[in-house]
């Protein structure tokens, strides 16, 4: 909120930047596993498929082991687009924050950041 203020805005932007950051998270992460080869369905039928195996054996450790290394195999899975998503939104909030320029006198909101700078006028 501190950088909107220095910018003359009101600090309730902060809350459109946190929706805008969730809409794109969200967006991304629909749209970038397929690019990456990653098929979600795919990997969610092969840990039913495994867990159904395992749970008739009524074997909790196996059970767990099993549900374990579906685990890790998602998590790999996921982690380039995880990733690239998150680089993206931090570069999109980035990009709009800079479009806020500071204003170095004093507003409504304030005095300047770091006090007024007439030395140079």
């Amino acid at each position: 909120m501190k950088r909107f203020h220095d910018a003359g805005k009101t600090g309730w932007i902060t809350i459109a930047m946190v929706v805008l950051a969730i809409i794109a998270s969200m967006v991304l992460g629909m749209l970038l596993p397929p690019l990456f080869g990653v098929n979600m369905a795919q990997l969610q039928a092969d840990m039913q498929a495994e867990m159904q195996d395992v749970i008739s054996s009524n074997d909790p450790s196996a059970a767990m082991s099993v549900a374990m290394e579906q685990a890790r195999k998602v998590s790999q899975a996921q982690l380039l687009p995880s990733i690239v998503n998150t680089a993206v939104v931090t570069g999109i909030l980035g990009f709009v924050m800079s479009l806020f320029k500071s204003d170095p006198n004093d507003n409504q909101y304030g005095a300047a950041p770091g006090g007024a700078q007439d030395s140079f006028v």
